[in-house]
This record gives structure tokens, C-alpha cells and sequence, in this order.
């Protein structure tokens, strides 16, 4: 099948019972594309191809993490809002010193130490 004009395709493909990953890439620049624009879109298959065969690890890693962040932005959005809710109350002492002092700081803070 003929690529389309100024496409590159990556192509990965598995042989599940030799776990082997076969990686390789194809690409269909214009013959008006500058000799610049080619050259640095060549350079992006080979950088590609490159990370592909020596860091595969690292991008299965990211994905992970990235799999991991959906997961969890799921749960978040779809839990409802009050289990998640942080309630605060206030001792007893601290109410009663708030009353007494309202223009007052309530607690002091030395930054220097």
C-alpha cells in the first residue's frame, strides 16, 4: 500500500511467540519539500528509530505512567465529591481564642531561629 504524500509511517510488528519486535519505518516526503524540511524529517525517523530500538523499555515505562495518571483522573472524576472532602474542625481552645482576640494574631510566628 503506497504511503500518502509527506507521511511517515512507523510500523511495529509482534511476533507473540518469539516476543521479538519488529520496528521499522517508511516515509513519503514531497519532491517539492525543501531540501532543509527533508533532511530534518529524516532526521526525526532516524532519532525515532533509534529511541525505538534502545529504549523501548522507557517508553513502555511512560506509558505506564501515563496509563496510571487516566486511571486515577477517573476514579477522581467519577467518585463522588463528598468522599473526598476534607472537613476541618476546629478545637475548642482555638474557637475560644479567636473570640477573644478578633483583631489579634492567634498564633504568633517567629521566622527566624
Amino acid at each position: 500500500m503506497k504511503i500518502p504524500h509527506n507521511t511517515i509511517q512507523l510500523n511495529l510488528a509482534i511476533d507473540q511467540d518469539t516476543d521479538v519486535l519488529d520496528i521499522s519505518a517508511e516515509y513519503n516526503l514531497s519532491v517539492t519539500m525543501g531540501d532543509a524540511q527533508q533532511i530534518f524529517y529524516k532526521n526525526i525517523i532516524s532519532g525515532l528509530m533509534s529511541k525505538l530500538n534502545t529504549e523501548l523499555e522507557a517508553f513502555a515505562f511512560q506509558g505506564s505512567l501515563l496509563h496510571e495518571l487516566s486511571t486515577l483522573r477517573s476514579i477522581l472524576d467519577d467518585e463522588d465529591d463528598d468522599e473526598f472532602e476534607i472537613e476541618f474542625e476546629a478545637a475548642e481552645e482555638l474557637i475560644e481564642a479567636v473570640k477573644k482576640n478578633k483583631d489579634k494574631k492567634i498564633v504568633e510566628f517567629n521566622g527566624k531561629k
